[in-house]
């Protein structure tokens, strides 16, 4: 059974009359497993013209276990839209918040609008020089606008542009791309190619993770306020409800993305205000401590595909990727290394 008020969001303690994007892909995601398993779906009206051994046999086909996917037990933080003096203390505040918990996250920046402002661009510098860094840094582009509606010259001069100025003022060169509205198109891959980028992160309703592509897919898979959301469908707090959607995405796609923009966290009365929403950060560092207590480890956007893939294997292994996305080994290199390590039994395929 379900209602439509399940399938919107929820705002300021009321369903509004907007899709809900994370309940459908998840409710599109639980049929598509039922079909596979075999079982029969049918009206309630139909229900009686079944009995119990018609049942039994729709579903015959069943595996005896479900199948398992790599999961790296981990979740990473993506922080979308950073720029200049529009809600710049909510923005450093939030940043700070993973800083001071010596947490990896990744900002986005839109290149037009940053650089000039002193209170987040000292700030930021300021914490790509401290030693316990772990800011990593991705590329929005150079105005939030949907990239798929320009072709390949019009991306790849957003993109560079927009490294450029990551360049100029931060001394940093991103090799992630994170599309405005999670669009991108055939165009936009070509964009990144040429501009070097080794990462893209859409949205899974959009685009599936694919961890073996050029570059490489990575989408986000919820959205900070979805899990805000105090769901009245799920037992437990707040947090704990957070923690089980984290974990189901965990195991839907391998790992756990959440995005977020500063405007997430900040107080609205009509519009927002460049003031920290209290009560939404709290929430924000109890699902962080929660998540340590939970032994789920927290990671950058960029080690989440060897942490699904290598999880069993210890680092140095991992590090041949590594060597390999930064282009300090060849593809037949890389292929070589791999298969010596499978035939002594290092590694095994699946």
């Amino acid at each position: 059974m379900m209602h439509p008020f399940e399938f919107s969001n929820y705002n300021d303690g009321f369903y509004v009359n907007e899709a809900n994007q994370t309940k459908f892909t998840e409710l599109k995601s639980i049929i598509s497993d039922l079909k596979s398993k075999g079982y029969l779906l049918t009206p309630i009206g139909k229900i009686d013209k079944y009995n119990s051994e018609t049942f039994q046999n729709s579903v015959k086909n069943q595996t005896s276990k479900e199948d398992t996917k790599p999961n790296c037990n981990c979740v990473a933080f993506k922080i979308d839209n950073v720029q200049d003096f529009w809600l710049n203390d909510v923005q450093n505040n939030l940043i700070n918040t993973f800083s001071n918990n010596k947490l990896p996250v990744t900002i986005s920046i839109l290149g037009k609008f940053f650089g000039t402002d002193p209170k987040v661009v000292d700030f930021l510098k300021q914490q790509t020089q401290n030693e316990n860094n772990q800011l990593s840094v991705a590329i929005r582009g150079w105005e939030n606008v949907d990239h798929s509606l320009y072709g390949m010259e019009e991306q790849s001069s957003s993109i560079q542009q927009t490294d450029k100025q990551i360049i100029k003022i931060l001394g940093l060169d991103s090799n992630i791309f994170s599309p405005p509205f999670g669009k991108f198109n055939n165009s936009t891959l070509d964009a990144l190619k040429q501009n070097n980028i080794s990462y893209i992160s859409a949205m899974t309703k959009i685009d599936p993770p694919n961890f073996k592509s050029n570059p490489i897919h990575i989408p986000e898979t919820s959205y900070i306020p979805n899990l805000l959301d105090d769901d009245p469908f799920l037992k437990g707090t707040i947090i704990e409800k957070m923690l089980a959607k984290i974990q189901t995405q965990q195991k839907q796609y391998g790992y756990a993305l959440v995005s977020m923009q500063p405007s997430d966290f900040a107080v609205r009365d009509g519009e927002f205000k460049n003031q920290v929403n209290e009560e939404r950060m709290k929430l924000l560092e109890e699902l962080i401590s929660q998540i340590k207590q939970s032994n789920i480890k927290i990671v950058s956007l960029s080690d989440i595909p060897q942490e699904v893939l290598f999880e069993k294997y210890p680092a140095w292994i991992k590090q041949i990727y590594v060597w390999h996305e930064q282009g300090l080994i060849t593809d037949t290199e890389l292929d070589n290394a791999i298969n010596n390590l499978i035939s002594r039994m290092i590694i095994t395929t699946h």
